[in-house]
């Protein structure tokens, strides 16, 4: 039998864990009936026991470091924040569309299972999200457009101890992250930031304008 979304099924069997995520070893499975509603996904803002096996939604996603997305078929995690710069992993697995696809555009919302994957004891670490198809990701309602990036200027680029912005619409806020998502800086409608503090490396600084926003990389030398 060829298991399918929105079949209910009952299964016997034994209670175990691979690398955090608690899992049942089958040893019977009985097809309840096929063809049915499938649960609304749960809107979620972190990953964590909660949220393992459940049917999950994240909104208002963005990549970290696009070049993440191998797209070759492989298994690969991505890393994502929102829009606070908390980050998460995000596992697409090649058993899915999505491993053979390319990216899709950033800020997104992304549907998916709850994983872990965590090898090292107190196993409360390493909680994922998987996808599997390409609808379930959709534009993110938070910035309805994204922003033509010949409509911003940030230079320059490298930079040393000022980042400036230029935008041909006014700017709502700047973010600056480092590649662990962590939000550095914040400022509203600021088109210069001081970043004379900050260590040497790369960096992902988010624009929002009244017409949307955009991520681009920068990096400090």
């Amino acid at each position: 039998y060829t298991f399918n979304a929105g079949d209910v099924i009952t299964v016997k069997g034994t209670i175990d864990q691979f690398n955090g995520l608690t899992q049942i070893e089958p040893e019977e499975i009985a097809v309840e009936s096929v063809g049915g509603d499938l649960l609304d996904p749960e809107l979620v803002t972190t990953l964590n026991e909660s949220t393992e096996s459940s049917y999950i939604k994240m909104d208002n996603m963005s990549f970290v470091d696009p070049s993440q997305w191998a797209g070759d078929g492989s298994s690969f995690n991505v890393d994502i924040m929102d829009g606070d710069g908390n980050m998460f992993i995000m596992r697409i697995d090649n058993d899915s569309e999505l491993s053979t696809m390319s990216a899709p555009d950033a800020p997104f919302n992304v549907v998916g299972i709850g994983g872990q994957f965590d090898r090292n004891e107190p196993l409360d670490e390493g909680y994922q999200i998987f996808p599997f198809f390409a609808a379930d990701f959709t534009g993110s309602s938070s910035l309805d457009n994204i922003i033509d990036e010949n409509a911003v200027m940030i230079y320059p680029n490298p930079f040393r101890d000022q980042l400036i912005i230029e935008s041909e619409d006014p700017i709502i806020s700047t973010e600056l992250f480092n590649i662990q998502g962590q939000r550095l800086l914040r400022s509203s409608e600021s088109t210069t930031l001081d970043v004379s503090e900050i260590a040497n490396g790369v960096y992902f600084i988010r624009i929002e304008t009244k017409d949307g926003g955009l991520m681009k990389k920068v990096i400090k030398e």
